[in-house]
């Protein structure tokens, strides 16, 4: 059969099979065949084969019915128990490929990957990526449930936690994905690529906090330009520049009774920061390891970067000097403002479906 023509693509004289003819339309033909009207007439009156009207006419003496009659096709190779065994091995080792699924069920005869992925598709089971989140050991998976028990009583709205966290923002961090209309054959086309840049773009480490007061009105902290520790080896980020991102964020408007939440990375598990947040009388929350997901601020970075980009997409091809680090840097802090409160709300409201997850999950990943 020639191939059927396709768009963009030279004119060929070749047409493919047209669509079936409808139950209304097959019904129509059988009653304007009982009326006296010929088979010649009624191939032109619907545009199809003269064929088409006697096989039409034939169906309805024969089974006396305008649906299409079912195929017989060619004979399936796989029975339904073959498939059920697909499945149940399938589901027992999830990250296997398909040649180790077929090795391990071992059908007689045996099936190709092609008819394996078709008959898993058909119970609404395909390979997909798999979702990349922190690992999660037994121990650390205990320590989330029991936060998660700790927790499971507190109401709703979550007066009084702070979240806070700190991000890497790079320049241009917050644009979506380009998309083009092409060809399939017209992926690496120059115009149809989406170029990114060899270089790492220079980046700013933020600090920020959001949390609900004890009158239920959202509240967030201002942003915070981290400033790197001069005494440090390679001129990093240590304990002594986070301490500074809370004298600046969190001291002055810290009220008394309020629980601070943070992660457990180095710089807020360092001793000089524990004593800084004793001395000032910060209360901390036990917060287990490797659990982004029980701490909604991160999505807040997700969102910085993204008003950013909206905001001021001039940044996109801004330089290193210090008057456009100082514009880059003011920019942050005014999409921080710019974020809505019912997008925080929503973050905070959420933790009780967090810790939900966490307990139907036994402590391991969650979507959040």
């Amino acid at each position: 059969m020639p191939p059927q023509r396709r768009a963009l693509q030279e004119i060929s004289g070749n047409s493919s099979r047209g669509p079936n003819l409808t139950s209304e339309q097959r019904a129509q033909i059988v009653a304007l065949s009982k009326a006296g009207s010929k088979a010649a007439e009624l191939a032109t009156q619907f545009n199809v084969a003269p064929t088409t009207i006697y096989y039409t006419l034939q169906k309805w003496a024969t089974h006396a019915t305008t649906q299409d009659l079912p195929r017989s096709g060619r004979p399936s190779k796989t029975t339904p128990r073959d498939v059920r065994r697909l499945i149940i091995q399938a589901r027992k080792t999830p990250k296997a490929t398909y040649k180790t699924l077929l090795e391990e069920v071992a059908l007689d005869p045996p099936i190709c990957k092609d008819t394996a992925y078709r008959k898993l598709k058909g119970e609404d089971i395909r390979k997909f990526r798999c979702k990349r989140k922190p690992k999660i050991v037994r121990s650390t998976a205990s320590l989330r449930l029991k936060f998660e028990r700790r927790h499971r009583g507190r109401d709703r709205r979550w007066r009084g936690v702070r979240f806070s966290d700190e991000c890497s923002v790079q320049i241009n961090s917050g644009g979506d994905r380009e998309w083009c209309f092409r060809l399939p054959d017209e992926a690496y086309r120059h115009e149809m690529v989406e170029e990114k840049s060899t270089g790492r773009p220079p980046q700013q480490m933020v600090w920020g906090q959001i949390w609900i007061d004890a009158r239920g009105r959202v509240r967030r902290g201002p942003l915070v330009i981290m400033e790197r520790d001069p005494d440090a080896p390679r001129n990093g980020y240590t304990s002594w520049s986070y301490r500074r991102a809370l004298q600046q964020g969190l001291l002055r408007n810290y009220t008394e009774g309020d629980l601070f939440l943070q992660d457990n990375a180095p710089v807020h598990k360092a001793i000089a920061t524990a004593e800084f947040l004793q001395e000032h009388g910060i209360q901390v929350v036990d917060f287990p390891p490797y659990s982004p997901d029980l701490n909604p601020i991160e999505h807040m970075w997700w969102m910085l970067k993204r008003t950013v980009h909206e905001l001021y997409p001039e940044l996109a091809t801004i330089g290193t000097s210090e008057e456009d680090w100082e514009k880059f840097c003011s920019a942050l802090k005014e999409a921080w403002k710019a974020i809505p409160n019912s997008y925080i709300r929503k973050l905070i409201h959420s933790m009780p479906d967090r810790l939900r997850a966490v307990r139907r999950a036994r402590g391991y990943q969650t979507k959040y």
